[in-house]
């Protein structure tokens, strides 16, 4: 039985250009074997660094590894050149709304574009305009649905952007991606010229450099076609010949278009890329890599106590209907949403939540990128889940759940390319669809408060009268059902492979990209809080955060308002964003690193109801209670870890209204001398607050029990 959480048996794979990141170190990577990795340090001294799997394992499970794609690589370069290289998770709420407007176009775009009904010249894209604008329109309306804020929901759609700013958005989004759209770059257009055959000749050779593995871009080969009929026209007037015309940009723009596009897809970006854009629709996908193709996909699951199918309703009464929760405003319908690797079939993440939701969908991915080893522990199954890494490519449907602005963005600064297939082949994600067959046949099938998917097969059966299952069995056993029986089971798909053999092998073959480092998480992930900075620092739940950074902000910015991050599954640290620079925040109170905000307020309960009137408790208590909650609730620890939560800025400021008003937390008192003046006296856990002890003057401009950090004279 699995009952430690093992953190040494992932490989991760690296890439030469990325910048690995480990202890404050930067580093490059050179070469690796069986035993681990070798790392140039990235200060080009030339000095070398080892590190063994098992101890990049345990950096990458604790999240103190950081990892920057490509950062070293030419193109990457050249984009931070041009823009900032910062996560588009940190960007305001109306900043991330007008990008996903801008992304909404270019997608309405490409959608016409593979449907062969437009092209990029100007009289195409008008002619189409008023088809795209009412796609862009569906969509955003869809995005925002009833959650709009009030950042987003003063945007609206004024007018289409120019036929000349709709190609340089499509340009953008095609080199860089979803960050390609943050900043405007100009792009610029000459006219076309008569060509003689030696002119032709000279253009293609060069326009053939645009089919290369650096990506060169259009830009690159204007110039390149320039100098080459800069040399070639002084050959010629030596020999007393006319100078040839030079062709314009958009000739050479022309004649790259031109190129056969699966070349170009194949020789700039490789086979895998090239096979996913030109797969035939309808067929299988050759993936070769743990994580090369992750799909992600929801699911109604088929028991009474969580969900009703819809298929049964028309054969319910309404008495039956309203005691399944199918009629009214109380519902006990439950999703399932899960993510997939396509090509080893492991399950990397499950998510319980009662209708479609960004945050499940978010949840879940936070799951793919984290090691569950931890989860499995609490459930106490054989095996142990620790599938994990960063997908190179993750494809869902177009529901509302992925479709939505935070999961596109949380997905675009991981580094993930998103693809959705066209709405209606479920065939392009036909791994995921049949794991979902094989869990109603062989899962639910055993499972008490059943369903039945037509009325022959319910026959006289009332699932009612068996509907036991509470969403904490329901969380364990499908937990324990992956992780022992799916995961363990020969697969088909795989020739007689199980999932997990099949990952232990690749893994140990190709490697998986570690996840993002805690403080990366944290900007990605973070709950977006306002917060008062005060000279006890910033407090979210009852947790002070400070730091000398802070402090000396707080000298010159006292009592303002700042935008943090704060992470619910880790609550030792948070990220402030002092003067547009952000900066990461340890909690003052030890031993909350890991911690989770749904451990943490338990605690709080726990620790209120045993002495409603204390104001003040210490840490050792707290940390007491967090520790006997961990013991005795394994179960509930394994809901928590399947279940959706809602973290928003609504229920944090009503969970402080209702259980913070009146509660601190401070640090175990110093042992008191003896009015006899011999030896000690140790004051329990319990304040002090009783003691009939001498009081202690404090120094001026600073009170007993104030922060620990500085703050002057100020109050």
């Amino acid at each position: 039985m699995n009952l430690s959480f093992d953190t040494t048996r992932h490989t991760y794979a690296f890439h030469p250009h990325d910048r690995v990141t480990i202890n404050g170190s930067e580093y490059l990577p050179v070469s690796h074997n069986e035993v681990g990795w070798l790392f140039a340090f990235a200060d080009g001294t030339g000095a070398c660094q080892q590190f063994t799997h098992k101890e990049l394992s345990n950096l990458g499970a604790r999240k103190q590894l950081r990892v920057e794609r490509r950062y070293f690589g030419a193109e990457a370069a050249q984009r931070r050149l041009s823009r900032p290289d910062t996560a588009i998770s940190l960007l305001s709420e109306r900043q991330q709304f007008l990008l996903c407007q801008r992304k909404a176009w270019v997608e309405a775009f490409l959608e016409k574009e593979r449907l062969g009904e437009v092209n990029r010249t100007d009289d195409a894209i008008r002619a189409n305009m008023g088809d795209m604008t009412l796609y862009v329109f569906n969509l955003v309306t869809q995005q925002l649905g009833r959650r709009a804020t009030h950042a987003s929901g003063d945007v609206v759609l004024k007018k289409p952007p120019s036929t000349r700013t709709l190609r340089r958005w499509l340009k953008d989004y095609e080199q860089n991606g979803l960050v390609g759209l943050v900043q405007r770059t100009e792009a610029r257009g000459n006219r076309q010229s008569r060509w003689h055959p030696d002119e032709v000749e000279i253009l293609m050779r060069e326009v053939r450099g645009y089919m290369h593995p650096d990506r060169p871009t259009i830009d690159v080969i204007v110039k390149k076609v320039n100098a080459a009929f800069v040399h070639r026209n002084a050959e010629r007037e030596a020999h007393g010949l006319p100078p040839l015309n030079c062709p314009g940009r958009g000739a050479v723009r022309h004649a790259i278009r031109n190129l056969e596009p699966f070349l170009v897809e194949l020789r700039r970006k490789g086979a895998a890329a090239a096979r996913i854009k030109f797969a035939p629709v309808g067929k299988g996908l050759d993936v070769t890599r743990p994580l090369e193709r992750v799909e992600m996909d929801e699911w109604d699951i088929d028991l009474i106590t969580l969900l009703a199918q819809a298929g049964i309703l028309e054969q319910l009464s309404e008495e039956e209907r309203i005691a399944v929760g199918l009629s009214g405003k109380n519902t006990i319908r439950w999703k399932l949403t899960v993510a997939m690797c396509a090509r080893t079939r492991c399950i990397l993440g499950m998510v319980l939540t009662p209708t479609a939701t960004s945050n499940a969908a978010i949840q879940a991915l936070k799951m793919v990128l984290s090691d569950k080893g931890q989860l499995s522990t609490v459930v106490k199954t054989h095996g142990a889940w620790h599938m994990h890494g960063v997908p190179e490519t993750m494809v869902t449907d177009c529901g509302p759940a992925f479709t939505s602005n935070a999961f596109q963005i949380a997905g675009a600064d991981v580094g993930i390319d998103m693809l959705r297939p066209r709405a209606g082949i479920a065939e392009l994600r036909g791994r995921i669809e049949r794991f979902f067959g094989t869990m109603g046949s062989s899962l639910m099938s055993e499972l008490s408060g059943r369903t039945f998917s037509d009325i022959v097969e319910k026959g006289d059966a009332n699932p009612e009268d068996r509907a036991c299952l509470t969403e904490n069995d329901l969380a364990d056993i499908l937990v324990r059902w992956v992780v022992d029986v799916y995961h363990n089971t020969e697969h088909e798909g795989l020739d007689g492979e199980t999932p997990a053999e099949c990952w232990e092998r690749l893994t140990a073959k190709y490697g998986v990209t570690p996840p993002p480092d805690v403080q990366r998480s944290r900007q990605i992930f973070g709950q977006r809080l306002l917060r008062k900075v005060g000279k006890k620092g910033v407090r979210v739940l009852g947790v002070h955060y400070h730091s000398t950074v802070l402090a000396n902000y707080f000298l010159h910015c006292p009592e303002r308002d700042v935008e943090i991050r704060w992470l619910p599954s880790d609550i030792g640290a948070i990220e402030i964003n002092l003067d547009k620079t952000w900066h990461t925040l340890p909690a003052v109170m030890d031993g909350l690193d890991g911690t989770s905000a749904q451990l943490w307020m338990a605690a709080v309960r726990e620790v209120r109801a045993a002495d409603p009137d204390r104001k003040k408790h210490n840490e050792k208590v707290m940390l007491d209670a967090m520790n006997e909650i961990r013991a005795r609730s394994h179960d509930a620890q394994a809901a928590m870890g399947l279940l959706s939560e809602d973290w928003s800025e609504d229920r944090v400021k009503r969970e402080e209204a209702k259980l913070m008003i009146g509660f601190e937390v401070g640090p175990v008192p110093a042992s008191k001398p003896r009015k006899d003046g011999i030896g000690q006296s140790l004051l329990s856990d319990q304040d002090d607050s009783s003691a009939k002890a001498a009081p202690v003057s404090a120094p001026k401009g600073r009170r007993k029990g104030d922060s620990k950090f500085k703050m002057g004279d100020r109050e």
